[in-house]
């Protein structure tokens, strides 16, 4: 059977402190690919990031989905990269979670999912069962940028029986996590289904000063609290 593997990356260099915020059109007008476009510049002859990449780590990805193209179809979401600039503005972020979202919605049945870069590094992980760590080089089934190995991260599967559970967490700064899991028979004994979501809220800790005037030297009011998350 064939693993359907959906592949997908977001890139930009934050500085919370900046007072430029980041918007969807900066990543628009920077590099912002989906579907079959992504497919075809992440494969041999294309472009992967204009005047940036020509080849990087999805296309890495995608020639070893297509060395092993018996076993592994590559599934192109979507591609955002942003030059370095101030926090996302509270729209871009929505939209770009959106848009994943959907992506694997219209996708259909996927066995997995190819994060690229930073965003694996900060992936909330809900519901796992195990994570396998990976020694040694990995290239032939997971591309580029695996030298040194790989984190595969698997999800719980369904027992068949009815059930779930929750976890909330509540902290400093109006914090406020919950994680929650349900689990449900379809067919008796042949088919059963599980369905996990989380949802993460936090003030920022931080104040972030606007300048006196004009004047990068001299700090006058607070201007707003900063570095809070909301997923």
């Amino acid at each position: 059977m064939t693993a359907r593997i959906a592949f997908a990356r977001i890139n930009q260099e934050t500085n919370a402190l900046s007072p430029v915020t980041t918007s969807l059109e900066d990543f628009q007008a920077t590099h912002f690919l989906e579907g079959d476009a992504l497919l075809r510049a992440a494969s041999p002859g294309g472009d992967e990031v204009p005047q940036m990449f020509r080849r990087a780590e999805l296309a890495g990805f995608v020639d070893a989905a297509r060395a092993h193209a018996r076993d592994i179809e590559p599934v192109p979401l979507f591609s955002a990269w942003a030059v370095a600039s101030g926090p996302l503005t509270r729209a871009a972020f929505d939209a770009l979670q959106e848009r994943l979202v959907d992506g694997l919605r219209k996708a259909g049945r996927v066995d997995g999912v190819y994060l690229s870069r930073a965003p694996g590094s900060v992936l909330e992980m809900l519901d796992v069962d195990r994570v396998e760590v990976l020694r040694g080089p990995q290239g032939t089934l997971f591309g580029k940028n695996t030298i040194g190995g790989a984190i595969q991260v698997v999800t719980k599967t369904p027992t068949g029986q009815f059930g779930g559970d929750a976890q909330l967490t509540l902290g400093n700064f109006n914090r406020v996590d919950l994680n929650s899991s349900v689990e449900f028979p379809l067919v008796e004994g042949k088919l059963s289904g599980r369905v996990s979501a989380l949802t993460r809220r936090q003030d920022g800790f931080y104040q972030r000063l606007a300048y006196a005037e004009g004047n990068p030297n001299q700090f006058g009011a607070d201007q707003s609290r900063t570095s809070g998350n909301d997923t």
